[in-house]
C-alpha cells in the first residue's frame, strides 16, 4: 500500500493497515496542528478521519485514535521538558490528554523546539532527491551533520580524547573514491586504531560503506581497544530495509589495514519516531537505535549553524505544504 509520505501528501489521513499506524497517525496529528486554524488537533477529529477515509466502526476507530493518543502522550513523557529550549518537545496536551495543541510554534527566527520540528518535518514530507531540496538546503545532508553533534553529546560531551566524524561521502565516482581513502586515513587517525588505507580494497559504489558517522572515545595510553561507535543515518520512509546493512567487523578488515580490536557499536539513526512494539526486533537488526525522540533527548548541543539550516528548511516546507492546500 502507498503512503502518504510517498504520494507526497503528509495531510492524508493514514489507512489503517498502514506499516507502524500508530505512530505514524500520531506524527499526522503533530503535523496536522501546524496548518489547522486553531493549531490543535482533538481525538475526537482523528476518530471523525478515520470513519470518513476507512469506513471504520465508530467503537473501532475510537480504539485506534486512542492508542494514538497513548503514543502522544508517551512522546512528552520521554521528551519532556529540557533545559535547553532547542531540543525541547512543541505540543502539549490538554487536561483530558483527548486534544493535541502546539505549545511552541515553530519560528524561522527562534530555535526554541527547532531540533523536533526538523526531525517531524522530514518524516513526513517527501524526501526523494528531486523533491527534498527546498530553499537549497538537503535536509539528509543536514541530518548527518545534526546526528553528529548529537553523537557527541551521547557518547563522550566534553570529555577529552573523544569526538565524532562524519564519514558520508556519496559522490561521483573519482571524487568519491578519494575522499573514501582520505576519510579512512582520518578515522584510523582520530581513533588511533585501524593502521590507515588498506591498499587494494575495493572502494564501495555507494562511496560510504553505509558509514555515516563515526563516534570515539579513547584512553590517553595510545593503546588499540577503545569505545568506537559506527553510525548509519536514514531518512526517507524505506528505513527499515537498511537496519543491518552497516556491519563494523566487516568494514575494517575490508578497508584497514588492522581490524580493530574490539568490535565497533552500531547505531542507527532516523528522523522517524520508532514505536514500541517494533523496537527490539529493529535494534537487533540495527545496534542502539536513536529515533526522533533519543535524537532530542541528546540534541542540546546542535551547533548553531546546522540549527540555521534546519529552520531555512522547516520554512521552505512550511510554504510549499500551505501552497498545496486547497484554496478555500
Amino acid at each position: 500500500m502507498s503512503s502518504p509520505e510517498k504520494m507526497g501528501k503528509p495531510l492524508a489521513t493514514p489507512h489503517p493497515a498502514t506499516d507502524d499506524f500508530v505512530v505514524t497517525t500520531a506524527d499526522w496529528v503533530e503535523f496536522n496542528c501546524v496548518f489547522k486554524t486553531d493549531q490543535s488537533v482533538s481525538r475526537e477529529e482523528l476518530k471523525r478521519a478515520l470513519m470518513k477515509t476507512s469506513k471504520l466502526r465508530d467503537a473501532t476507530a475510537q480504539t485506534m485514535a486512542s492508542d494514538v493518543f497513548l503514543e502522544l502522550e508517551d512522546r512528552i513523557r520521554v521528551c519532556g521538558p529540557r533545559r535547553n529550549a532547542v531540543n525541547s518537545y512543541p505540543f502539549l496536551l490538554n487536561s483530558t490528554k483527548t486534544s493535541l495543541s502546539i505549545r511552541y510554534p515553530f519560528r524561522s527566527n527562534s530555535n526554541v523546539a527547532c531540533l523536533y520540528w526538523f526531525l517531524l518535518f522530514i518524516s513526513r514530507m517527501n524526501m526523494d532527491s528531486k523533491a527534498r531540496v527546498l530553499d537549497s538546503v538537503d535536509p539528509t545532508k543536514v541530518f548527518e551533520v545534526l546526528c553528529a553533534d548529537v553523537l557527541a553529546s551521547f557518547w563522550a560531551a566534553g570529555v577529552t580524547d573523544s569526538g565524532t566524524f562524519v564519514f558520508g561521502t556519496a559522490a561521483a565516482a573519482t571524487q568519491g573514491a578519494q575522499k573514501f581513502r582520505r576519510n579512512i586515513e582520518k578515522l584510523c587517525g582520530h581513533v588511533g586504531e585501524g593502521g590507515g588505507w588498506k591498499a587494494g580494497a575495493p572502494i564501495p559504489g555507494g562511496g560510504d560503506g553505509k558509514l555515516d558517522i563515526v563516534a570515539w572515545r579513547k584512553f590517553s595510553d595510545g593503546r588499540a581497544g577503545n569505545l568506537v561507535g559506527f553510525a548509519q543515518c536514514k531518512t526517507g520512509i524505506n528505513w527499515k530495509e537498511h537496519l543491518d546493512k552497516l556491519q563494523p567487523a566487516k568494514f575494517s578488515r575490508k578497508f584497514m589495514l588492522q581490524p580493530f580490536v574490539v568490535e565497533p557499536v552500531r547505531l542507527y539513526m532516523v528522523p522517524s519516531r520508532i514505536g514500541g512494539d517494533r523496537w527490539p526486533e529493529h535494534t537487533d537488526r540495527g545496534g542502539i537505535l536513536l529515533d526522533r525522540c533519543r535524537i532530542t533527548q541528546y540534541g542540546d548541543k546542535v551547533r548553531a549553524v546546522t540549527l540555521g539550516q534546519c529552520r531555512k528548511w522547516i520554512r521552505a516546507a512550511i510554504k510549499k505544504q500551505r501552497n498545496q492546500l486547497p484554496k478555500k
